[in-house]
This record gives C-alpha cells, structure tokens and sequence, in this order.
C-alpha cells in the first residue's frame, strides 16, 4: 500500500511539475512531533524537514500524498494530514531573482514590507508574485481594464495638474525648472508636460464597488498602461502592481485591493 501511494505521488508530481506556484497554499504542519519529513516522490526518502512555526507551499488536494516545496527550495511530497491551511490575508508569495543566483521562492508577512529594505528587495523590478494574473480587457495609452468574473479594476490617466502637487521652481540655463515633491516630501524630477497621473482607480470585488481617492492616486505619475498588473490573491482581494518614474525616482507600488478599500498600499524607490 506504502509503495502504492508513492506511486501516486510520483505521478501527482509530475503533473504538475510545469504548472506555477501561482495555484499553490501557503502551509504549516499540523504534527504533535513539532516537524513534518519531506519526502522524495520517487523513493521515499527523507529529503527535508518542516518544523513547527514554519511555511511552505503545497498543492491542494484530496489525495493522500501532495506535492510541497519548502522556503529553502526542496521539492517533495508531504502527506495531507499533516498539513494545515493557515491565513493568507496578510501573507505574499514571491519569486525573487537575484542576480548570481538561482530563482529563490518566498513567502512574506505584510508587516515585512514596511520596511524600506525589505521592500526594494521584494518588489523591485527582479521579482514576481505568485498569484494568478487577470488579463487586461483593456490596455490603451488612456488607460487599462481588468475584469475576470468577480472583479472590475478600471484605471484612467489623465493631464498632471501642477496645482495638485507642492512644487519647487529653480532657474535653469534657458527656462525656470518645476520639481514636484511627493507624498512624503521627496523632491522628484524636473516636471514634464507629457506627464500623465493616475486620475481615476475604480475597483468593484464581488460587487462591492469604489473609488481610491485621488489624493492617493495623483502621485503615481508617468505611470505606463503597459506595465500595470493585476493578480488574483484570493477571494475578496487582488494585487496591484506596477512601477513608475525614472531614475532616482523611479517607484515600486503594492496595491492590495478588498471589497471595501485598499487593505495595504506600500511604495519603494527602485534604488
């Protein structure tokens, strides 16, 4: 029976040995031992060990055996009764690339992104989430639509309005420079009339709808259609992510959007 189940699970691992952790839980053990083994689909051994206190992705399912992979990289199989579901509302699945080395998957606590480090590591241009991606319906220079069967996220750009903004005049060579600071007071580049604001973000989640306010919104400035992205987290909250400005200013923006509001809004500087 033993050699059966491993049979199964060899075969469950590889079915789906191409498919992304996008479709994966987050886990902990559920073993009065304190430790789960992670075992080798193939032969049965031991390969990895899961302790108490500690996550892991695994592969949902109803059969005895399923497929995990630990934070430090080891693909198994783990028995299902000793895995239990835990709350991911206030946890992220990431895929780091770092350069030099191999891709290191992740998973991260929402309290974590408050720090600026942190931050630049997780959500920099090097990285991805691993969540299900929506498929913009719409993508044009005015702006992008997302839509999937519970969730609409409409974004429109619009003219920058230098009145909106606390701003900083310097005299160049030829013509007076604008800088305008941002929500923390940062100084950014020499303003540009070709420069367009994120002007509307419309969200409705099972048919929960409502606007993120502008004060918010205005100061993701030359933000491009093209490089915004929408992802599926769970039921009642999806990711926004996208990246915008240009060198010293250049910006990483975590949206994470609820049925009532932005759950987490986190921006980091590229650099």
């Amino acid at each position: 029976m033993r050699v059966m189940l491993f049979f199964i699970a060899v075969l469950l691992v590889e079915s789906v040995r191409g498919q992304s952790l996008g479709h994966y839980a987050i886990g902990a053990i559920n073993d009065p031992d304190g430790y789960v083994n992670v075992r080798a689909a193939d032969s049965g051994a031991v390969i990895d060990k899961v302790a108490e206190g500690m996550y892991f992705f695994y592969l949902p399912t109803k059969e005895a055996w399923t497929k995990v992979k630990t934070l430090r990289g080891i693909v198994g199989v783990m028995h299902t009764d000793r895995i239990k579901s835990v709350d991911e509302r206030e946890l992220l699945k990431l895929r780091i690339k770092e350069e030099g080395s191999a891709d290191r998957d992740t998973i991260c606590i929402y309290k974590d992104l408050a720090k600026e480090d942190t931050g630049q590591l997780l959500l920099g241009n090097e990285q991805q989430l691993l969540y299900p991606q929506i498929k913009a319906t719409r993508r044009t220079e005015q702006g992008v639509r997302f839509a999937d069967a519970h969730t609409v996220v409409d974004i429109a750009f619009g003219q920058l309005r230098l009145g909106d903004y606390k701003i900083a005049k310097q005299r160049g060579e030829d013509t007076d420079e604008v800088f305008i600071f941002d929500e923390k007071g940062v100084q950014a580049d020499a303003y540009n009339k070709r420069w367009a604001v994120m002007q509307r973000l419309e969200v409705s989640i099972n048919k929960k709808h409502y606007s993120v306010p502008y004060a918010m919104t205005k100061y993701f400035i030359g933000v491009s259609s093209k490089d915004i992205k929408l992802y599926k987290k769970g039921d009642a909250q999806y990711i926004l992510h996208f990246n915008y400005g240009d060198g010293a200013s250049a910006r990483s923006v975590l949206l994470i959007l609820g049925e009532r509001g932005v759950l987490l809004k986190r921006v980091y500087s590229c650099f």
